[in-house]
């Protein structure tokens, strides 16, 4: 795409925010303006792309909130799956889980990445959950292995029933739960048809880049269920030394998208000059949870938990 296409898109995104209250206000907007840009022939095949996954973007934005309750409750049966193994299958798993939203930026960039590269414009990760095994020194490396693997493996063979005993057994451990608020994220949970996806297993197969490593899946509720269908989330499952090299280190994921996509850089993102001529609520500067408390530049967190044998060594 040329740099005259990407200044429009860029432009069209300040004045975008400048007429907008909140982030689905922003997406629509800005689709509306880009609508109607004259492209040039050249650029038109990956601007259209682009304009396909900024409208699926509009359509799942729409269903944030309750997206965002799925999340909710699909996490807490992470959590509790993982006290049913430590409990029930003699596992010690010491696991912190932490779920977020897609910064609205980086989405956005994302779909322009895949555009220019003439790919599928369509987002799996604008919901994602990481679950780090922190207790690593437990394990040898072998087993470190293994245990990451059977977390996985735990997870999708209850929640897609690919393991109907293991499932049943999860399903009586709820069962004896009084916690009425448990109970009743749990049960919908386990009755939403989930489909696992997109696994990859970058822990026995590291990323040739730098050696990445970490098992990525993604969880998404069919089509057919009543409610939440087409819902998505991304899981991705790590040791502590692993997760940290991935935020900090020499993975660092954000680094590798800015190292990879320098045509994109810029393209979403405001001068520090321009705010004070926007009026998007809760968004006054690009610090976290203070400035930006939606999650437009960066990332909103909405759980974070921690479990572990030592934290629960017995639940009833």
């Amino acid at each position: 795409m040329t740099q005259q296409t990407l200044d429009k898109i860029h432009l069209e995104y300040l004045e975008s925010l400048k007429c907008s209250k909140d982030i689905l206000s922003i997406t629509k907007c800005l689709y509306e303006r880009l609508s109607c840009l004259d492209i040039p022939e050249e650029d038109r095949k990956q601007f259209d792309l682009f304009l396909v996954g900024l409208n699926g973007c509009i359509r799942h934005r729409e269903r944030t909130n309750e997206f965002t309750s799925l999340v909710d409750a699909l996490t807490t049966t992470i959590v509790y799956i993982i006290i049913f193994m430590n409990n029930r299958k003699s596992k010690n798993w010491d696991i912190d889980l932490r779920a977020r939203r897609k910064s609205l930026e980086r989405d956005l960039a994302k779909i322009l990445r895949k555009a220019l590269a003439n790919k599928n414009t369509c987002i799996r990760d604008r919901f994602g959950a990481c679950i780090v095994l922190l207790n690593e020194n437990d394990f040898s490396q072998r087993e470190l292995l293994k245990e990451l693997h059977d977390i996985s493996d735990a997870i999708q063979s209850i929640l897609c029933s690919t393991d109907r005993q293991l499932r049943k057994e999860f399903c009586e451990f709820i069962s004896e739960i009084e916690n009425p608020l448990i109970k009743f994220q749990t049960d919908v949970i386990l009755n939403l048809p989930f489909i696992a996806e997109f696994f990859k297993d970058y822990i026995n197969h590291p990323k040739k880049q730098d050696g990445y490593q970490s098992i990525h899946l993604c969880l998404r509720v069919d089509s057919t269920a009543g409610y939440f269908a087409g819902a998505v989330m991304e899981l991705q499952i790590r040791s502590k030394t692993m997760n940290d090299r991935a935020m900090t280190g020499d993975w660092n994921h954000r680094e590798y998208e800015e190292s990879t996509s320098k045509e994109v850089q810029g393209i979403f993102h405001i001068p520090d000059e321009l705010f004070p001529t926007i009026n998007v609520v809760g968004f006054t500067s690009y610090e976290p949870n203070v400035g930006d408390m939606d999650g437009i530049g960066s990332a909103k967190f909405v759980v974070c938990r921690r479990v572990s044998a030592s934290l629960i060594p017995k639940y009833k």
